[in-house]
């Protein structure tokens, strides 16, 4: 009779751990890709299993042995995933910087929005929104040299009146970024000024974009394919630039540029001797694309 009250004190007080670990991932308190770590630390469960046995008849072991498993569960999980912070409603998030890191994929996700990304110092991410459906997952490789950040809607929102979904991202600008965006119908401004960006490739619905390179990075692969689209690209002068455009597009700039066509490309006159090149493919079922350089 004395065993089997052990077990079920045991079994409830995992059960009450297991809720408040669900309950803090629900509220946005910790990050769902904590989860993931089970599969790293899935050796400490054995280890929890065996100290269990040898020690069957005593409760006491029995249930600090599990409240341990689920303190170290959930402190790794934080740690691993760089430390993020989002507030009650979710609609924040800061992540802090590892010093070892040095590359990054942001993959972006997200239905009709308008979009407002750019630069931060200090922080790995600093994000926001208007509403708490999106979950961040940040995921580093074993030596924390390469981060992974996944930022998508979790389901379907329902919209009221004419209130829109608002992003505002700002991304570090030490890191050099690899950025792969997934958007329906979106509105708004990518400054990529201060970034240091490898490859952009964006897949978007209807759009109203307009979009700031910068020269940080030695070489940049970008590519666009749009729907029924106004883009707007500005560009620094140092930047090197070879554009080719594919698609149904009724007004553009380029022609009025007086860059040398080679093939299908459009290429900036400083294309060969500049320090920082960027390679831009855009693809527009039918719209408008503007290109300015600016001193």
């Amino acid at each position: 009779m004395k065993q089997l009250r052990s077990d079920k004190i045991v079994g409830g007080l995992f059960l009450i751990g297991l809720g408040i670990l669900f309950l803090l991932l629900n509220l946005g308190i910790i990050s769902w890709s904590i989860v993931g770590n089970i599969f790293q630390l899935w050796p400490l469960i054995l280890v929890v299993i065996g100290i269990n046995i040898i020690a069957k008849n005593n409760a006491i072991v029995k249930v600090i042995t599990w409240l341990l498993f689920l303190i170290i569960f959930i402190g790794y999980g934080y740690l691993y995933s760089g430390g993020i912070s989002l507030n009650n409603n979710g609609h924040t998030m800061n992540s802090s910087k590892l010093a070892e890191t040095a590359t990054g994929k942001v993959n972006i996700d997200f239905g009709g929005a308008k979009l407002d990304i750019g630069s931060v110092n200090r922080n790995l991410i600093e994000a926001n929104a208007n509403h708490n459906n999106v979950r961040p997952q940040i995921k580093y490789s074993n030596d924390n040299s390469h981060v992974t950040i996944d930022l998508k809607t979790e389901k379907d929102i329902i919209k009221f009146g004419n209130n829109t979904l608002d992003y505002n991202i700002r991304l570090n600008n030490q890191i050099v970024w690899d950025i792969e965006a997934d958007l329906g119908a979106v509105s708004g401004k990518l400054d990529l000024t201060e970034l240091k960006v490898a490859r952009l490739n964006m897949n978007l619905g209807a759009s109203n974009l307009r979009i700031y390179l910068g020269d940080k990075h030695t070489s940049t692969d970008m590519k666009i394919d749009a729907g029924a689209s106004n883009i707007e690209l500005i560009i620094p002068e140092a930047l090197g630039m070879k554009v080719k455009v594919d698609g149904m597009i009724s007004k553009t700039s380029l022609n009025r540029l007086g860059w040398q066509q080679v093939n299908d490309y459009y290429i900036s006159p400083n294309y060969e001797d500049a320090v920082s090149k960027a390679v831009v493919i855009i693809d527009l079922g039918v719209g408008k694309l503007d290109i300015v350089v600016k001193d």
